[in-house]
């Protein structure tokens, strides 16, 4: 799993098969395994706090398969922030 961006890796994002139990996290080089699936049809699923959430469906089939990811960065705008302060006489 990688920025689409800056084709950095992205670690620690969630790769799940949707609506299974089938989850793992990428490690620090953005790379992932999941095991023991059955053949069939599923939805490849990746969120990470930052990005959009990535979906793919893909078959599985009875031999390894390595799926590749870019993940987009998600840009979030943030409202304005107004800090104040008061003198406390105490002090």
């Amino acid at each position: 799993v990688i920025d689409a961006e800056t084709s950095q890796p992205v670690p620690f994002a969630h790769v799940f098969l949707s609506n299974t139990t089938h989850v793992t996290v990428t490690d620090t080089e953005g790379g992932y395994a999941l095991a023991g699936i059955q053949p069939g049809p599923y939805q490849l699923a990746v969120s990470y706090l930052g990005y959009e959430t990535f979906t793919q469906n893909l078959v599985i089939g009875d031999k390894n398969q390595q799926v590749d990811l870019r993940l987009v960065p998600q840009t979030q705008a943030l409202e304005n922030v107004v800090v104040s302060a008061t003198e406390d006489k105490v002090w």
